[in-house]
């Protein structure tokens, strides 16, 4: 027992963090009872901002570098998934052609190209 309390003793403060959060303790009152231990409420901390670095540096890099590996998945994406209901509309309503098919590919197609459209305007700021 006594070889714990001298290790406790014995351990390094750590050093406070800046950005965390306050603990107020609760006070006994009409909502609170005194018997209750008081639980300790987080004080609100000003959020940090959430625009991007004006100046050129890793931010702004790693958001374009971000941005530019979605383009597959932009284009992709949504051909794959209109084509998709377009298959299954032409099953669910026996189609002897692929019109609901191609249908729903040139609709993928086209919100491809907006959201290809997105991202380069972007990128470009």
């Amino acid at each position: 027992m006594e070889e714990e309390q001298k290790e406790n003793s014995q351990l390094p403060q750590l050093p406070s963090i800046p950005d965390a959060p306050r603990l107020k303790p609760i006070e006994p009152g009409p909502t609170h009872p005194a018997h209750v231990p008081p639980v300790p409420r987080l004080e609100r901390v000003r959020p940090r901002s959430l625009k991007m670095p004006a100046q050129p540096g890793d931010d702004r890099q790693v958001y374009k570098s971000a941005l530019a590996y979605s383009i597959g998945s932009t284009l992709v994406g949504p051909m794959v998934v209109f084509s998709l209901i377009g298959y299954w509309l032409d099953k669910k309503f026996m189609h002897p052609t692929p019109w609901c098919t191609i249908a729903g590919f040139v609709v993928g197609v086209i919100t491809a190209a907006g959201g290809l459209v997105s991202i380069v305007r972007r990128l470009q700021k």
